[in-house]
């Protein structure tokens, strides 16, 4: 029972990535950062109009899909911001 409420709070934490030191959400499209990472680059995306893929360094990427959430991948052997 502990274990799958504590894949829930990780699977919560993942999704809403970390928080600002105003409380709010960190991701700052205007600025290019995500929990004080600097924006790299971003998925050229031919069809898809409803979201879009960041990356942030070798650290991990950032889909943030319209209206819906954002999901943060994390490279193999890297550590949530």
């Amino acid at each position: 029972m502990k274990r799958i409420i504590f894949l829930i709070l990780l699977c919560m934490i993942m999704i809403t990535g970390c928080a600002s030191e105003n409380g709010g959400a960190s991701p700052d499209a205007k600025k290019g950062t995500f929990c004080g990472v600097e924006k790299t680059g971003s998925m050229e995306l031919s069809h898809a109009k409803e979201f879009e893929v960041s990356f942030y360094g070798d650290e991990f990427a950032l889909i943030d899909i319209n209206g819906t959430g954002r999901y943060l991948l994390l490279n193999e052997g890297k550590t949530l911001p």
